[in-house]
């Protein structure tokens, strides 16, 4: 894997070539949101009367979006945030509670700004619940330690942390972000 910019207009590549396997109802991005300080930016879950999960930022690709240009939209909306060197990783099929399949492609990212008190998606409607934003420690150790959904994504990064970190070091502070 080698970090780099897809050329505008263009799919991203995936390792193993397109995504194959059952027909899906509805294709999604998710992005690993490197925060250049050895962190991984997630979404802390509350919604009453369920038990708190995690999540990455992302959501559905709208017909006639790039997964790429799903990924940033999504992004914008749900952090206000502008990312680069955005990296195709994998894709799993996991099954949504309401019984649907959804094809989840994950990107690993490098966060160069966010504005969350200024998001605007769908997802931020009174009655959907809280999405609190949280900065966690990019450890096998601490993706473990939190419910992280789809399992399949937590199971596959969990499994990919050491590759994952030298993708985006910590060390990688050229353009920190400039808000939490």
């Amino acid at each position: 894997m080698t970090p780099g910019e897809p050329t505008a207009g263009h799919e991203a590549t995936w390792p193993a070539g397109r995504p194959e396997g059952p027909v899906v109802d509805r294709e999604r991005v998710r992005a690993l949101l490197f925060d250049g300080r050895g962190s991984v930016v997630l979404f802390r879950r509350v919604i009453a009367d369920h038990p708190v999960y995690w999540s990455l930022p992302g959501g559905g690709i709208e017909p006639g979006e790039t997964r790429l240009e799903a990924l940033r939209r999504e992004l914008d909306e749900e952090l206000r945030a502008v990312a680069t060197r955005f990296t195709p990783l994998t894709s799993v099929v996991v099954r949504h509670e309401d019984g649907r399949l959804h094809r989840q492609h994950l990107f690993a990212c490098l966060l160069r700004d966010m504005r969350p008190e200024e998001r605007y998606g769908p997802e931020f409607h009174a009655g959907n619940g809280r999405h609190e934003v949280v900065h966690v420690p990019f450890t096998a150790e601490a993706i473990e330690g939190v419910d992280l959904r789809p399992a399949a994504l937590r199971a596959w990064i969990v499994a990919s942390v050491d590759e994952l970190r030298a993708l985006f070091p910590a060390a990688d502070t050229a353009a920190p972000p400039t808000t939490q």
